[in-house]
């Protein structure tokens, strides 16, 4: 199930961040080489990660970390318009305020990727669809973020409506770029349809649901049937069904 971690639950998850903050630290710095990032503990940590922060994790059937991501308002700081403003052309409406979240940091496991590679389910598009229904249902209409070109070109090619706020920027570990989309209930509709998601795909874990179930794994166990991590199309399956939209 993918799980929505806000301010009101986080103390549901604490063993689930720590993991998730050691897990970016494995992806963003080992895998990946980003060499700025700041690791603290063992945990890679920013600016971004505090209070409002939104966090989106996969977990698997023992409640560990398989995929995250976070969303966070822009309406006091955020990383496209302080950390990359290059990624700005010069013709751009306002990029931050009180009705535009960012999101980023997205990560997969290994064991993610092996499930992927076995199934063809895809962690990544089934948390930008949690995000983004979230959000939505929140009233946030409008998202940004930064990303790699590679990964533009892949959110494309699952129906995602992104756009560059900008020319690429060229870093030390690849040229990435701004993005914007808008997030409407059409277009979070749109998203789910073209790759075949049906249902809900995410869940906000109260004290009510561990008072009912006992904790994360029980509650994993009891909803493994309905959860939003049911095969995902990807590849040829989702191209079929964009045609077929």
């Amino acid at each position: 199930m993918i799980h929505i971690i806000t301010a009101s639950n986080r103390h549901l998850y604490h063993a689930q961040l720590a993991e998730m903050h050691q897990l970016r630290r494995v992806h963003f710095v080992e895998e990946c080489g980003w060499k700025a990032l700041k690791v603290i503990d063992g945990g890679e940590y920013d600016q971004f990660d505090d209070d409002r922060t939104v966090y989106i994790l996969a977990l698997g059937p023992r409640a560990e970390v398989l995929a995250g991501m976070r969303a966070r308002p822009t309406d006091d700081k955020c990383m496209l318009t302080e950390i990359f403003p290059e990624l700005i052309g010069p013709d751009q409406p306002p990029l931050a305020g009180p009705d535009v979240w960012e999101i980023g940091r997205g990560f997969t496991t290994p064991a993610a990727r092996a499930i992927t590679k076995a199934s063809g389910r895809s962690f990544t598009i089934g948390m930008l669809a949690a995000a983004m229904e979230w959000l939505q249902d929140s009233g946030v209409e409008r998202l940004i973020g930064i990303a790699e070109l590679h990964t533009f070109a892949l959110c494309r090619s699952w129906g995602w409506n992104i756009r560059m706020t900008g020319l690429p920027f060229e870093t030390p570990e690849g040229p990435v770029t701004g993005i914007e989309a808008a997030n409407t209930e059409a277009d979070v509709d749109s998203f789910r349809r073209m790759n075949g998601i049906s249902g809900r795909t995410a869940h906000v874990v109260t004290d009510a649901d561990i008072g009912a179930f006992g904790g994360l794994e029980q509650i994993e166990a009891e909803f493994a049937v309905l959860r939003a991590d049911q095969p995902v199309a990807t590849g040829e399956t989702a191209r079929s069904l964009n045609r077929s939209a």
